[in-house]
């Protein structure tokens, strides 16, 4: 299964809730006894340059997989392509796209 594109407005503060799905079974990864849940992104240009979003996720439901984590306003200030990764204890186990875009709808 290819990981989903992740959608984000720029400037927007957003919680972004994921389950992480084992491939063998097609169930949600268990995540009992997992000390950490890294969210990370770089740049799709550069990416040799450091995270630019490195967040601790909140565990919400260990045994399906599920949790979310939380995104300040100022994470994305500029529009583009960047790679996510979804680190378990410091170790990569998914990754994929996402895009940041302005809104249709400018709030005054």
């Amino acid at each position: 299964m290819e990981n989903p594109i992740i959608y984000v407005y720029r400037a927007n503060p957003e919680t972004i809730k994921l389950t992480l799905i084992d491939g063998e079974t097609n169930r949600g990864m268990n995540l009992t006894g997992v000390s950490s849940v890294k969210f990370r992104v770089v740049s799709k240009l550069n990416e040799a340059t450091s995270y630019i979003v490195d967040k601790t996720c909140t565990v919400t439901d260990a045994t399906e997989g599920e949790f979310e984590c939380t995104l300040a306003s100022n994470d994305f200030t500029s529009v583009g392509d960047y790679y996510y990764g979804i680190f378990l204890d410091d170790v990569l186990v998914a990754q994929g796209q996402l895009v940041v875009t302005d809104s249709v709808i400018v709030s005054t």
